[in-house]
């Protein structure tokens, strides 16, 4: 059955190589291999909703000798990061993305009450559903991106 509600959806714009931030267990680890709580790394924005998405690279949920492997990967493979995000958004529908990962979830435009961006820090934060969601950017281009993409709220 479609849902109505997100037919005609489109994307207007997505960054690659987000990292969540804030306080809270990143992972655990235990003789020196682990596994990473939260591993989201990319952000996709349409005209109903933002999704927040972990792309699928090798790694993206270890953390091996103390060392977390998401934040060496936006560190050092952020376009590999975009790229891959480029050939799931050619060939695979939003739908099948959210299911792809079970930490992959969806906020629908109307349900955020507040978008506040932190230029000194890189941050963006999200508030909705009483719930705060906060990410960071690396690049200064992203973070201009996303003030772009969110302007108005």
């Amino acid at each position: 059955m479609v849902d109505i509600t997100k037919t005609n959806e489109k994307v207007e714009g997505f960054i690659a190589g987000i990292m969540p931030t804030g306080f809270g267990l990143y992972g655990t680890e235990f003789l020196g291999v682990g596994k990473v709580k939260r591993t989201e790394n990319a952000l996709i924005k349409t005209n109903k909703r933002v999704l927040i998405i972990t792309v699928p690279m090798t790694g993206s949920d270890k953390i091996i000798a103390g060392v977390a492997l998401p934040i060496m990967q936006i560190a050092f493979n952020k376009k590999g990061i975009e790229n891959k995000l480029k050939e799931m958004l050619f060939s695979l529908s939003l739908e099948k993305i959210l299911e792809m990962n079970p930490r992959n979830f969806e906020i629908g435009l109307s349900e955020i009450k507040e978008v506040k961006i932190n230029k000194f820090f890189k941050w963006i934060t999200f508030i909705a559903g009483g719930k705060k969601y906060k990410y960071g950017m690396r690049s200064k281009k992203d973070f201009e991106k996303a003030k772009e993409m969110f302007n108005g709220f």
